[in-house]
Order: C-alpha cells, then sequence, then structure tokens
C-alpha cells in the first residue's frame, strides 16, 4: 500500500540522517538541508527515533553496525 511505502521511505531517510549525523561533522542544519529541505530539529527527531530503535532491537543493531563497517572497508 502507498502508507506502507511512505513509511519505508520516511525510515530510511531517517536512518540516512542518522548516520549523517553520526558520521560526518556536518551540521544538523546542513544535514537537514540534504534531504530534502528540512528542519535541523527533524534531523534531531530522526536520530532520537533510531537510536530508540538500536536499544530495543537487537536485530537492527546488527544491521546498522554492519552497514557502518561497510563504509570503513
Amino acid at each position: 500500500t502507498h502508507d506502507s511505502k511512505t513509511k519505508e521511505l520516511a525510515w530510511a531517510r531517517q536512518v540516512g540522517m542518522y548516520l549523517a549525523h553520526k558520521l560526518t561533522q556536518f551540521s544538523l542544519k546542513s544535514i537537514g538541508e540534504k534531504f530534502g529541505g528540512r528542519d535541523h530539529s527533524t534531523v534531531i527527531h530522526a536520530c532520537k527515533l533510531v537510536e530508540g530503535g538500536l536499544k530495543k532491537e537487537p536485530a537492527l543493531k546488527n544491521r546498522m553496525d554492519k552497514i557502518i563497517n561497510s563504509l570503513y572497508q
């Protein structure tokens, strides 16, 4: 359905914002701008959401660790 696609896209964007914040020196404002002109508070919200998911879901943390490790290879 359209709704689940929208949620998937939003989640992917939030993970991207989280990784950009965690792995780069870019400001929250510039990260938000790169993700379609979003506000710095949207980036903060995305980071909190992803961090919450990482604490609750070991499988998500495992996938995220693999993504991060692959970036450094």
